[in-house]
């Protein structure tokens, strides 16, 4: 057996028990046949009260992830618990650390913008989603013209787009219908987060292209960034929830 280059961080979705093969193309090796060669396998559970989530942590040292505590994949606290075993019927989520825990951010230089006129708000989802390694920044409204929005919009180069709907100067729903009608930013995905959670809203939503769209008293901020990450993951095989 040809012996294994170690990497500094390293993705492996439990689930699918394999090398994720998007992010190393290189790694031939099962899943199986690394660990018992490589790497050392450990279960944590985060005690955050609006998280909870269960993950693992490949290391190359044997004792390096209980004696620094990893910080959550999905709410980006350093508040996990080592398990001894964890519940089959749980979703488990990805391996996102190695023994270098600057390394961890896995949406290193992912770019957010954010267009919400509620500044305390905003700075709630600036923090979760700066733990995480996102390039995030937030307006306040999108630009008072649409030739504004498009520059700033291509200037920017976000991955992903999160409106507000309520806003001073351009409402959340024309800045969208700008974006989606203009051949340059059509393709940059936007997910709605906003109070309006009556059906028409949400149809809107959908018809003029948004990839997402979430009322605020139904989603914490924790599980809307888990939301956000799992999209820039794989949005292909994301489920939209719609309301």
């Amino acid at each position: 057996m040809s012996k294994i280059k170690k990497k500094k961080t390293l993705t492996v979705p439990i689930k699918d028990i394999k090398i994720d093969k998007v992010r190393y193309k290189k790694a031939k090796k099962s899943f199986d046949d690394f660990l018992s060669s490589t790497a050392h396998l450990h279960f944590f559970k985060c005690q955050d009260e609006e998280c909870l989530l269960e993950f693992m942590v490949l290391s190359w040292k044997k004792d390096w992830p209980l004696k620094y505590k990893p910080y959550c994949p999905e709410c980006g606290q350093q508040k996990a618990s080592n398990l001894r075993s964890v519940s089959t019927d749980k979703k488990i989520y990805e391996v996102v650390y190695s023994d270098k825990w600057e390394d961890i951010g896995k949406y290193m230089k992912r770019k957010i913008l954010h267009f919400e006129d509620e500044e305390m708000l905003a700075n709630i989802y600036s923090t979760k989603l700066k733990q995480l390694g996102f390039d995030y920044k937030f307006y306040l409204h999108p630009p008072k013209t649409e030739q504004e929005l498009i520059s700033l919009v291509l200037t920017e180069k976000p991955d992903l787009i999160i409106m507000d709907i309520i806003m001073p100067v351009m409402d959340g729903f024309k800045a969208t219908e700008i974006l989606k009608n203009h051949p340059e930013t059509k393709d940059t995905p936007i997910i709605g987060l906003c109070n309006m959670g009556q059906k028409e809203d949400i149809d809107k939503a959908r018809e003029l292209g948004m990839s997402d769209y979430f009322v605020n008293s139904q989603i914490t901020p924790t599980k809307f960034v888990a939301r956000v990450g799992g999209f820039l993951d794989s949005p292909q095989d994301y489920t939209p929830k719609f309301g």
